[in-house]
């Protein structure tokens, strides 16, 4: 048996109360440490997290994005937005893509004269809500210039005789948004070559479907349907166009004016005559419209040597039609030319000759 002396037991005996003691302060130092470690219960979840990954996480917090209560809305906010406008993008590239093939396949039909072609193309817009003069094809350079042609171009090669066919080609273009004023070489427009080949029904339809339709517009010559329509032997049209206040003789409020006021040169409405005239030809498509005897404005200020009114004319809008003949089959070149004032008669060709080289 050892004998163990006192100093050694009492080392012993301190060593055990150090023990003691250690063991004693650990579960309360543990029980702190599993305190100051286990969440709050009324700190929310999401929180808790968000405050671990704070510590944990050494990054900046200045460079880091919250997450949402909803990690899925969370997602959307990352990615949503690149993918929407690359979609949007996508999507308005495949429009233009088909719009441009639209395009090629109506002017394709156009080229070939296949009528049946060219009525499948238009079905499959009216399908799909599709117009000539609105967005996505208003703004396509090939849908510009094929509504601005294919009307007048099917008219003109129907020629006298417009088929039921055609008829309702040109009807549907015209709903669809074709331009109802467009013109041949001659400055004929839709109207006048329906009025000139006599065919009432696609005439009236013009008429009262056409909201934007010019009814007194007039072509090359200074006529408007009417006269076209009476010249080309259709007198059946002529009531119903007078009724629609396309007038076979129509008055030419400008041209009235001008020739009366010659008779008061005396008076203060003559020296006026320039602004009346051109506030009269503001109110309607007068600068051309021929009268009774096939005289322009421009010819009756001709015939009166009138330097101040000829200038106004030809620097009025696009300026007039110098190549219109009268009924006796002169221009305003010929009348010009007959002048006995042989300086007014070379001023005014100078005049007009400057005026047909003008940059409009």
């Amino acid at each position: 048996m050892r004998i163990v002396d006192r100093g050694e037991a009492m080392k012993r005996v301190n060593f055990s109360d150090e023990v003691k003691e250690m063991v004693s302060t650990a579960p309360a130092q543990q029980q702190a440490k599993s305190k100051s470690d286990t969440p709050d219960s009324t700190t929310p979840p999401k929180a808790r997290l968000s405050e671990k990954k704070k510590k944990d996480d050494p990054t900046p917090t200045s460079r880091m994005r919250e997450p949402s209560e909803d990690s899925e809305s969370d997602e959307k906010i990352l990615y949503s937005e690149p993918v929407a406008k690359q979609r949007k993008s996508s999507s308005a590239d495949a429009a233009s893509v088909e719009v441009d093939q639209l395009a090629s396949r109506l002017l394709d039909a156009a080229a070939k004269k296949s009528a049946d072609k060219l009525k499948d193309e238009l079905e499959w817009m009216e399908r799909r809500g599709l117009r000539f003069d609105r967005p996505p094809l208003s703004s396509n350079e090939k849908i510009k210039k094929f509504k601005t042609t294919i009307v007048v171009d099917l008219l003109q090669e129907s020629g006298e005789k417009i088929s039921k066919t055609i008829a309702g080609l040109v009807s549907s273009l015209l709903i669809l948004g074709c331009d109802p004023n467009s013109v041949d070489k001659s400055g004929n427009t839709p109207l006048m070559l329906a009025c000139k080949a006599g065919h009432k029904d696609l005439m009236m339809f013009m008429i009262n479907q056409c909201p934007a339709i010019k009814l007194h517009a007039v072509n090359s010559d200074g006529r408007n349907a009417a006269m076209v329509a009476s010249e080309a032997g259709q007198k059946h049209l002529l009531l119903a166009l007078d009724r629609a206040g396309i007038s076979l003789h129509p008055k030419n409020p400008a041209i009235t004016f001008y020739t009366l006021v010659q008779h008061v040169k005396d008076e203060a409405d003559y020296g006026d005559r320039v602004d009346i005239v051109m506030n009269l030809l503001k109110q309607g498509d007068y600068l051309n419209l021929v009268d009774e005897s096939g005289k322009t404005l421009l010819m009756h200020a001709t015939l009166q040597s009138d330097i101040p009114m000829i200038n106004a004319l030809l620097r009025f809008g696009m300026g007039p039609m110098v190549h219109i003949r009268d009924a006796d089959g002169k221009d305003v070149f010929t009348h010009a030319k007959g002048l006995e004032n042989k300086y007014s008669a070379n001023l005014i060709l100078h005049l007009i000759d400057n005026n047909l080289n003008r940059d409009y």
